[in-house]
């Protein structure tokens, strides 16, 4: 909880890409990839001392894919 700043990627596959890379590169992973409540998935990690989340939600309302 707190401050954090996040990322949302475009198409589903990008997280588990995102994830093994950071993970790969040593990233600090604080919360692995895991669904998230209401749809989608996502994790957090840590950069620069700064809680980051990374997550991919499905589309929805006027306009969504």
């Amino acid at each position: 909880s707190g401050f954090h700043i996040g990322f949302f990627a475009e198409v589903e596959h990008e997280i588990g890409d995102l994830y093994d890379r950071m993970a790969a590169a040593g990233v600090e992973i604080v919360h692995p990839l895991a669904p998230l409540a209401g749809g989608g998935t996502g994790f957090y990690c840590r950069g620069a001392g700064v809680l980051v989340e990374v997550a991919w939600r499905p589309p929805s309302g006027p306009g969504s894919r």
